[in-house]
């Protein structure tokens, strides 16, 4: 898996352990970290392990955005909340500076994505 971002050593670990296929297919060829919203944060939650196919998809809603953007960045962020809800273990062991991150970023989503970010505050 490619991961070539600005996660925290800890948050890329995560990503080996808990996302190790496309969340979207199940495919484990080629895959990599996609950041759901740009690079606008190294929050956990904003990263999401995709084939190149499902990469390629996602990168063309975050330079379209509009509607259908949203959508799919809103069904890649509970995909990936669910990936990491299903495996709590890593919570006991998240650094605070991570913590910080995914409180920042919660922020900056709660508005246009309140269901998924209280999924999110609900987990933590």
């Amino acid at each position: 898996m490619k991961l070539s971002n600005d996660f925290s050593p800890y948050v890329k670990s995560l990503f080996f352990e808990i996302q190790r296929c496309c969340l979207v297919c199940g495919s484990n060829q080629r895959c990599s970290v996609h950041h759901i919203f740009s690079r606008i944060s190294s929050s956990m939650f904003n990263g999401i392990t995709l084939c190149d196919l499902h990469h390629k998809e996602a990168d063309c809603f975050n330079v379209s955005g509009g509607m259908k953007g949203d959508e799919f960045r809103q069904k890649l962020l509970l995909l990936t909340v669910t990936a990491f809800y299903q495996n709590q273990w890593w919570m006991d062991y998240l650094p605070e500076e991570d913590k910080r991150e995914n409180e920042i970023f919660l922020l900056s989503i709660e508005k246009d994505f309140k269901i998924v970010a209280d999924k999110i505050k609900n987990m933590l």
